[in-house]
């Protein structure tokens, strides 16, 4: 049985104010790979796997993309620009879906799942950031782990009911507050010992998987669940 899809007590934004939100996003991305294509041209190696913090960042969370790129020898201040940035892209196109019809993207071939398992654990915080607000919102998403990226704090925001402008502001807010941590917490034990920043990098990335993969083995079992019982 598929569990009901928590809507927003308002209405939300107009369609025109989402169509802005999905073009603003679009402009945001072209600008994204020009500053990569300036980088690589200009700063030259490893700038050419720019992609890498993103894929990071988005797949195991802000700290294993901060500690694994560190290593691989991006600058602090370039990955804190690409974490933060690229989240603030993500956040622009994710609400528009969300406030379009969160329960039919659900539906969506192979990612439904995934959106379904996303959309439980910003259920589940729903009653803990509510009272608090927008600053509730922003200290959630700041808090560090891995369950509380702008993806679940976008989509916790838009269950609380709290107007589109303030959910990005607070996510992305609270972002920047993380992704300051997790710099600090990484040069800081580099200065002291390379070996304990490394020993962080390579926590941060198991914890990070086995959430990844626990996550995928939950929603892969709900949706096999689901069909069996059609």
């Amino acid at each position: 049985m598929n569990e009901e899809i928590s809507t927003p007590a308002h209405t939300g934004p107009s369609p025109t104010i989402l169509r802005n939100l999905v073009r603003l996003s679009h402009c945001l991305v072209v600008l994204l790979l020009v500053i990569y294509a300036a980088s690589y041209l200009i700063l030259g190696k490893p700038y050419d796997q720019a992609w890498r913090i993103i894929f990071l960042s988005l797949t195991l969370g802000r700290a294993a993309a901060v500690g694994a790129c560190a290593k691989m020898g991006f600058s602090l201040s370039f990955i804190f620009y690409q974490i933060v940035f690229v989240d603030i892209i993500f956040i622009i196109y994710l609400y528009p879906l969300f406030a379009r019809g969160f329960k039919h993207i659900t539906q969506l071939k192979y990612i439904g799942g995934y959106l379904k398992s996303i959309h439980e654990v910003a259920v589940g915080y729903k009653s803990t950031v509510a009272p608090y607000g927008s600053i509730g919102l922003t200290l959630f998403v700041a808090c560090p782990l891995w369950s509380t990226g702008p993806l679940v704090g976008t989509l916790v925001g838009f269950i609380i009911g709290l107007p589109a402008s303030v959910v990005m502001t607070a996510v992305t807010l609270g972002n920047i507050l993380a992704t300051v941590f997790w710099i600090w917490l990484y040069d800081w034990l580099d200065n002291w010992s390379s070996l304990l920043s490394l020993t962080l990098v390579i926590t941060v990335f198991v914890l990070s998987t086995a959430g990844l993969l626990l996550a995928g083995l939950k929603s892969f079992k709900k949706n096999y669940s689901d069909t069996t019982s059609e």
